[in-house]
């Protein structure tokens, strides 16, 4: 009996780690009354991590499904390869793809990578989108060729469209352009200069992962990625990864609205830019804060102005019967102004 109340101890409480525990307190105190058994929330900056909790069976080591925080895996791939030269922002599909048109009466033809990027080339089909994207027997090749035949939904560049295809076709176009298929191509352009171990994508194949959401990683690992992209370490041009794709579009699907209420958060490269008033302001272009948050509650975030970055990972479906992603990303605001504070804290007395 002593040790079963151990172990119930173990899963209802969390354990922290921080430069100074008493400036992360109140980080604690919130993450202490999360209604989730086991996660695990890591916050650092350039110097390095400043703050690990633990609760549950959840380690920072653990590999799990990152969902939609894949993307901000896949756009910085894409984003290496423009800085290498071997892609350009204003690269179309057809330069690569031999089944895409060039034909300028067709709207296809005017996509760009860029768009793809930003979610603005389209191609609007939504994140439980079935086909291709969720065929293990599928290729990324094919894949990408199967949104071409369904077609466009919307002028490319005119509206904002949350969902697969964008990326799917991105990563298509990469493969041509190096020779390499995109899970070997992830690995030698992210994962293994950066260290990432844990990291890959598999999902539903590794003939054809899904760029939007088909990398499993660790908290570790992540975090390496945010701490290159804070210090500039990742890309030489950051405003490659920052800049509001989504200044002069509709946006037709987004469903953050619903998550963070009275905000109007935009979109950079596989990211949002969050914003904390509604209409989105030229304020938040500046030194943005980058989040990217999965349907199982992994949730990073790189705050630029501040200088740190954070990631909430867990593994869970529902909280409190409400969506992963949302209970997440609300914890995410919530913990925003207390890290800020906890961080200021350590900083004065460095």
């Amino acid at each position: 009996m002593r040790f079963l109340c151990c172990f119930l101890c173990l899963l209802v409480s969390g354990t922290a780690q921080a430069e100074d525990k008493s400036s992360f307190a109140a980080v604690t105190r919130t993450l202490d009354e999360f209604p989730v058994r086991h996660m695990a929330v890591l916050i650092g900056d350039e110097k390095g991590t400043a703050y690990i909790y633990q609760r549950g069976r959840f380690r920072s080591d653990r590999q799990v499904a990152s969902a939609s925080a894949a993307k901000l895996l896949s756009a910085v791939m894409l984003l290496k390869l423009v800085e290498k030269g071997t892609l350009s922002l204003e690269d179309h599909p057809q330069d690569y793809l031999e089944f895409w048109t060039d034909d300028p009466s067709d709207p296809r033809s005017q996509v760009t990578l860029d768009q793809l990027l930003g979610f603005t080339s389209g191609f609007n089909y939504r994140p439980e989108e079935r086909g291709c994207i969720q065929d293990r027997d599928s290729t990324v090749q094919a894949c990408a060729e199967e949104f071409y035949r369904k077609g466009l939904m919307t002028e490319p560049g005119t509206a904002y469209h949350y969902g697969p295809a964008h990326l799917q076709i991105a990563v298509a176009m990469a493969e041509v352009a190096t020779g390499t298929g995109f899970h070997a191509l992830f690995d030698r352009e992210v994962a293994q200069p950066l260290g990432m171990e844990r990291t890959a994508f598999v999902f539903p194949s590794r003939e054809n992962p899904r760029a939007s959401g088909g990398a499993q990683t660790s908290a570790d690992d992540y975090e390496l990625l945010l701490r290159a992209l804070l210090a500039g370490q990742m890309l030489d041009d950051p405003t490659l990864l920052t800049r509001d794709r989504t200044e002069d579009v509709v946006f037709v699907f987004r469903p953050r609205d619903e998550e963070v209420p009275n905000t109007d958060w935009h979109y950079a490269a596989g990211a949002w830019i969050e914003c904390d008033i509604a209409p989105f302001d030229e304020s938040c272009r500046v030194e943005p804060t980058l989040s990217s948050s999965g349907a199982f509650g992994f949730t990073p975030w790189i705050d630029f102005e501040e200088g740190y970055y954070g990631i909430i990972a867990m593994q869970e479906w529902r909280i409190n019967r409400k969506p992963s992603s949302l209970a997440s990303v609300n914890l995410e605001q919530a913990l925003q102004p207390l890290i800020e504070e906890a961080l200021d804290e350590i900083r004065e007395n460095r």
